[in-house]
């Protein structure tokens, strides 16, 4: 590994076909959202394979180039200030960019793949293949999250900002045929899915310590799981079902993973409804420790957001786990009701579906095995890799 500047500016003759990933965060990130893990799963599979530079910000006023094996990154240096840190990132980008480019002999031949509207800017004067991955419209989002004034003025601004990136995109990745139908109407171009995935080998990835905790403290209990931040408000549904089921099911209890804004709003949902004693908040979790928490559970929960696809579900699935999830067309893509998951549309859906699998534990054996097989079938990032490939090389 190298940091220094001579090392960025010297001639790298083994770089041919290149792939340069822009990333709007600092990477690599201590924690992964579902983006974050997209990026991440698809940046280190084609790293096996092909050379892969990663351009990010720092996260001080200084240029740092790494690389390890076939991964290189290079982090921009920013002016870290509110109004300043985005548009500096931006200009110094496109300078240093260049400049790697250009002492690379490789100033057309180039792959530039991004995933926000804050990084297309640094690879525009190239003649490259551009390829946006958008795993969600934020223009759509945040108009339909709450409908402000002032959200109505964002997501206008967004719609712009995704306009112009479009205008200089050739291809589009998304996540499913629900996105790829809204972008039809805004993209004229080239719209291929690439479905969310799982690593396979996470099963083995277990902080066994921490498990044997868990099992402990909820040996006799009916434990249900949910995974997910908190910036949005998205468990009220479970947490009425967790209410309404202390009735029929005494023991029961829900991990709650995840954290930020909105985590003590549920806090306080969980006192106003008395079930507090019923929820553990364990806050982010390392990957090892998340692990443990879906091994110990008996039954995970999914939530929905617009059009997206909770890629959690195969999380779950590849520790063999019943899953309760929203209804929705994105889920209807990839997954079947009362064959490999239960849907739900509404809190007393789900409490009904929690209670069926808890009197069934032959009914949870079934559904885990099913989700499992349809995951390792055809949920894993190495197919995803390979679908990426054959579309760089089309």
């Amino acid at each position: 590994m190298c940091s220094s500047e001579n090392d960025f500016c010297m001639k790298d003759t083994s770089i041919q076909n290149l792939i340069v990933m822009g990333q709007a965060e600092f990477y690599p990130l201590a924690k992964m959202n579902a983006n974050h893990k997209r990026f991440h799963y698809l940046c280190t599979g084609l790293s096996r394979t092909e050379k892969v530079l990663v351009v990010c910000p720092n996260n001080k006023f200084k240029l740092d180039f790494l690389h390890e094996e076939n991964i290189q990154i290079l982090r921009i240096p920013i002016i870290n200030l509110p109004l300043l840190a985005k548009p500096s990132f931006r200009i110094f980008g496109k300078y240093y960019i260049h400049k790697y480019l250009k002492n690379n002999g490789v100033i057309d031949n180039f792959t530039y793949w991004y995933n926000s509207v804050l990084t297309p800017r640094i690879g525009a004067k190239y003649k490259c293949l551009r390829i946006w991955d958008i795993m969600g419209i934020v223009s759509n989002e945040i108009l339909r999250d709450k409908k402000s004034v002032l959200n109505r003025l964002k997501s206008k601004i967004y719609l712009k900002l995704e306009m112009k990136v479009m205008s200089q995109t050739d291809i589009i990745t998304t996540i499913n045929n629900s996105h790829k139908d809204i972008l039809r109407g805004k993209f004229p171009g080239r719209i291929e899915i690439i479905r969310d995935a799982v690593d396979q080998n996470e099963e083995f990835n277990i902080n066994e310590q921490f498990y044997s905790f868990l099992h402990e403290k909820y040996k006799n209990s009916f434990v249900l799981l949910f995974i997910g931040s908190f910036d949005r408000k998205r468990i009220d549904d479970l947490l009425e079902a967790v209410r309404d089921c202390k009735l029929t099911i005494p023991k029961i209890s829900l991990l709650v993973v995840g954290d930020g804004a909105n985590l003590n709003y549920y806090k306080e949902m969980a006192k106003s409804y008395e079930i507090l004693d019923n929820i553990n908040f364990l806050g982010y979790l390392n990957r090892a420790d998340l692990n443990a928490a879906i091994r110990v559970s008996d039954v995970c929960f999914a939530d929905v957001f617009l059009e997206g696809f909770p890629f959690k579900v195969f999380e779950y699935g590849l520790f063999e786990k019943p899953i309760i999830v929203k209804d929705t067309d994105s889920i209807r893509e990839v997954l079947t009701d009362d064959v490999n998951s239960c849907f739900y549309r509404n809190s007393n859906e789900l409490k009904l579906l929690v209670e069926k699998l808890y009197l069934s534990p032959d009914l949870r054996a079934r559904l885990g095995r099913n989700i499992k097989s349809e995951t390792l079938k055809n949920h894993i990032w190495d197919k995803r890799i390979v679908q990426l490939k054959t579309i760089l090389n089309d």
